[in-house]
């Protein structure tokens, strides 16, 4: 594990802390805390105890954060794979170990063995799978800001009485997770950048990913996955009573460069189902384009949700926004329909 300083185990002790209750479930079970401890100042008092008695280290809250958050709140690109066989390449593991061992020297020693590595200022490689189905790779960085939080706002004055206005702002530090990811068997891969704030762009992230790789592996071989049609195929489906989700907005844009939108007054309620609305829609539907969908993906058989959960489709960025902490079973399941409604 890389020597982790004195803010760096403050901040990971932090990071967990930050974990929904739910999330921290298994990390707080395995270590014999309760697990419906949900005051996040007690749960931090508790962390920081059992750290200081030894019970566990920091290594352990890198690999339960490792193994929670990058399928917590993120957003997601998806990529179909370059083209040509794959049979004699990716698919065959010597010749990707070769191929890591001659041009990544560093990624290569990380295949079979994860670091554990703490709040890098720079995007950092954790763990490398390979195998000839798959190829996958996790990455850490250290993100800050500053956030504005009123609650700590003071009041004061000066000597001469004149007033002055503290206003405070929370210096937010986390560990950015980004995995990509490459299946093999279908040739289709995805990069999953965990949520941040709103003055980063994952755009830059993803081209930095594709910077750090690129000796390796050419990011530009892989063709993104255009989510304007899935927009609209989800939207007719809904409309028709067969849908997989339930819009509470969209956007969708005419040939003629106009946009129109439309949206629902409560989250548990469609956009669909008034006369005049549903009439806009159908009169444009069959030439325009879906620009961006905020649905509810629905509980049915055969998925793993067991409510509904917010998901977000930008296809003016080609990116799915993940609103709430979830599970692997759930985000694949939910990603799997995406591409299926995108062809």
């Amino acid at each position: 594990m890389t020597k982790l300083t004195k803010k760096e185990k403050l901040q990971l002790v932090l990071e967990l802390v930050a974990l929904t209750t739910n999330q921290r479930a298994g990390f707080m079970a395995a270590n014999g805390m309760p697990v419906s401890l949900s005051n996040k100042g007690q749960v931090r008092e508790r962390v920081a105890d059992a750290l200081e008695d030894g019970e566990f280290g920091y290594e352990a809250i890198i690999a339960y954060l490792d193994s929670v958050v990058p399928w917590g709140k993120q957003h997601v690109y998806l990529f179909k794979g370059p083209k040509g066989s794959l049979t004699k390449t990716w698919k065959k593991k010597v010749w990707v170990m070769d191929h890591l061992k001659s041009n990544a020297a560093a990624i290569h020693e990380l295949v079979g063995a994860p670091a554990f590595v703490g709040l890098p200022d720079e995007l950092t490689p954790t763990s490398v799978d390979v195998t000839s189905k798959r190829f996958a790779i996790d990455m850490v960085r250290r993100r800050e800001w500053f956030e504005r939080e009123p609650e700590f706002d003071e009041s004061s004055e000066t000597l001469a009485g004149e007033p002055v206005e503290l206003r405070a702002f929370v210096h937010r530090v986390v560990r950015n997770f980004v995995a990509f990811e490459w299946d093999l068997t279908t040739n289709t891969a995805m990069l999953r950048i965990s949520q941040l704030a709103g003055g980063v762009r994952y755009e830059n992230v993803k081209q930095e990913f594709a910077t750090l790789v690129n000796d390796w592996l050419d990011l530009a071989t892989f063709a993104i996955i255009d989510l304007h049609p899935s927009i609209l195929k989800l939207l007719e489906l809904e409309k028709k009573g067969s849908g997989i989700t339930r819009a509470h907005d969209y956007e969708v844009l005419t040939t003629a460069g106009r946009s129109v939108s439309s949206s629902s007054y409560a989250n548990d309620v469609s956009v669909f189902g008034e006369k005049l609305t549903d009439e806009v829609y159908n009169s444009i539907t069959s030439t325009a384009v879906g620009n961006v969908g905020n649905f509810f993906w629905l509980p049915r058989t055969g998925n793993p949700l067991s409510e509904d959960l917010r998901v977000v489709l930008v296809g003016s960025k080609d990116r799915v926004n993940f609103t709430a902490p979830s599970n692997e079973k759930i985000v694949r399941s939910v990603l799997s329909d995406i591409r299926k409604h995108c062809r």
